[in-house]
């Protein structure tokens, strides 16, 4: 299967349209909704953490069904040296929960990079629909 790539500008309100389009191209497979939540999350984090979210800033999304497994991968562009991380918030905290619902949703999470750019890539096993062709390019 090909992959499925797309630049997105670095705005919060640019989320929805990752989710639609993540839905369109993986609309056949069974973790539709749990890719949708996983990239709406990455590429949140893109945005409110990086240079992604400055100024005419963007980010890239990259879908990649492989036969049981859908790859997905945000990459941003950099701003910062501090890789993304799982962190463990309080009860009462009110943000860092994000890449903690993506670990659980994936099977494998892989963040490489630093201050040039982060791309967070993450393994998801699916059952393919009644045909890989429903997995399509919008």
């Amino acid at each position: 299967m090909p992959t499925y790539r797309r630049t997105f500008s670095g705005c919060l309100e640019e989320i929805r349209t990752v989710r639609g389009w993540t839905r369109d191209v993986l609309g056949g497979s069974s973790r539709v909704d749990d890719a949708a939540l996983i990239v709406s999350e990455l590429s949140a984090n893109a945005v409110v953490h990086t240079a992604s979210g400055v100024g005419t800033g963007t980010f890239e999304v990259c879908l990649t069904p492989t036969g049981r497994h859908i790859l997905i991968s945000v990459a941003d562009i950099g701003g910062t040296a501090r890789a993304p991380r799982l962190q463990h918030p309080g009860e009462e905290d009110t943000r860092g929960r994000g890449l903690g619902m993506v670990s659980a949703l994936a099977d494998r999470v892989e963040i490489r990079g630093g201050v040039d750019g982060h791309t967070v890539t993450v393994s998801l096993t699916h059952v393919p629909g009644p045909s890989e062709t429903a997995l399509r390019a919008p």
